[in-house]
């Protein structure tokens, strides 16, 4: 996992994984790719589910999103 440290590491990391997911859509990968879960447990969490009707709706982080899935 990649040391983090204070509000800046922190925003890194969630811009690398969002930036990740809006690209593959593969929490998995993201989870390795950012150096870590964004949830400790995404199953349990159902984030997946979550993040499906995030960007149906076009919501923040796929307002701006040209992916070519959702809307």
């Amino acid at each position: 996992r990649q040391p983090r440290s204070g509000s800046s590491g922190d925003a890194i990391f969630k811009r690398a994984w969002r930036d990740c997911y809006v690209a593959t859509h593969d929490i998995a990968t993201c989870d390795e790719r950012a150096g870590g879960p964004t949830y400790p447990d995404a199953e349990a969490t159902r984030l997946r589910w979550k993040l499906d009707w995030l960007e149906a709706g076009r919501f923040h982080p796929f307002r701006d999103s040209v992916s070519g899935r959702g809307r």
